[in-house]
């Protein structure tokens, strides 16, 4: 193998994503396309990328790359070298996942006579009521999964709970569905996210109020791409899907929060991201990939947080067009 980056000329010390490439170019190429943001070129294509000078030019820096044969495809797929891995070494994943299979218990027994049935579109009151009554369940069990809260005020709690069960359920919804443009309530009926406007029609045969659906249809995309999208592109696993969980509940930069709660709750991250770290490098056989995937959940969580700002944004909507019924059971659940 040559000791040369074949990007930059500086000293390689292995082959990235399909080139004989320094640390320094594998980090950026598996950055740029992690990040999926739009390259913009301002050069002649024909920039120097000797170790001195390759931060100079994104563009052409990028197109060395695939030139000399680093692949896409390389960096998004699931890590190939994957392992089983065993919890006892990670106490918080073990804590959510028995808070996991206790709140599936509940919500099979609370919805057994429509789990009888076979699954179906549904519209917005029936996801109304369910959206409530699932949401009770999660707020009156989570915190087993947390018990470092089960000390905070009613109040405190209340703040924690709000912000985190919606997103809650949202993320457990499309994890479960196996088709990607498809959501799966807890009942197990579905949402199309590509046909809101089954949602908005009490009457399915009736598909001619469409006003709804194109004024909400800004929030429907954002939650697809932000959230779906992110978790398909992760491919993330159950363990996965715990932590981040865990990420949304612990949030410490959420309004009239103590000064008690901010600290618990950044040295909860701390402990989360440590875990969620730990968990890939057990998984993965690369420590390139491991640090991929946990890349990609902290952007899953990024997209969990646009799709909260956007809920609160439609909840600006339905105010101006008194159309508040039609998202009621999600803004009760947040407590807006």
């Amino acid at each position: 193998m040559s000791n040369k980056c074949e990007i930059c000329g500086d000293i390689a010390d292995a082959k990235h994503f399909g080139a004989i490439s320094c640390r320094a170019c594998a980090a950026f190429f598996r950055r740029q396309v992690v990040v999926r943001k739009k390259i913009v070129r301002r050069c002649d294509r024909k920039c120097s990328l000797e170790a001195e000078h390759r931060k100079f030019c994104v563009s052409c820096r990028f197109d060395k790359c695939l030139s000399c044969g680093m692949r896409e495809s390389k960096v998004m797929a699931k890590p190939s070298g994957s392992k089983k891995v065993s919890t006892k070494k990670l106490p918080l994943l073990k804590k959510f996942s028995s808070f996991y299979k206790h709140i599936q218990n509940l919500r099979r027994k609370t919805f057994s006579q429509r789990n009888n049935s076979k699954p179906r579109m549904a519209n917005y009151k029936e996801v109304n009521d369910i959206f409530m009554k699932y949401g009770n369940i999660v707020k009156d069990n989570i915190f087993e999964a947390f018990p470092e809260a089960k000390k905070f005020s009613d109040d405190q709690k209340a703040i924690l709970l709000d912000h985190f069960t919606t997103p809650y359920i949202i993320c457990e919804g499309t994890i479960r569905a196996k088709k990607y443009n498809l959501w799966k309530l807890p009942n197990d009926d579905l949402i199309d996210n590509n046909h809101p406007e089954y949602y908005y029609n009490e009457n399915q045969n009736n598909l001619k109020d469409k006003e709804s659906h194109k004024l909400y249809q800004a929030s429907w995309k954002v939650m697809h791409e932000n959230i779906r999208g992110r978790m398909e592109e992760a491919k993330m696993d159950l363990n996965e899907y715990f932590l981040l969980s865990a990420l949304i509940f612990w949030d410490d930069g959420l309004p009239k929060q103590t000064e008690e709660v901010v600290e618990i709750s950044r040295k909860m991250r701390k402990k989360i991201i440590e875990e969620i770290t730990k968990y890939e490098n057990m998984k993965c056989l690369s420590k390139d990939d491991a640090s991929i995937q946990v890349a990609r959940i902290i952007m899953i969580l990024q997209g969990v947080q646009s799709t909260v700002q956007a809920i609160h944004k439609t909840s600006g909507l339905t105010a101006a067009y008194t159309d508040f019924e039609k998202h009621k059971g999600m803004f009760e659940t947040m407590g807006i």
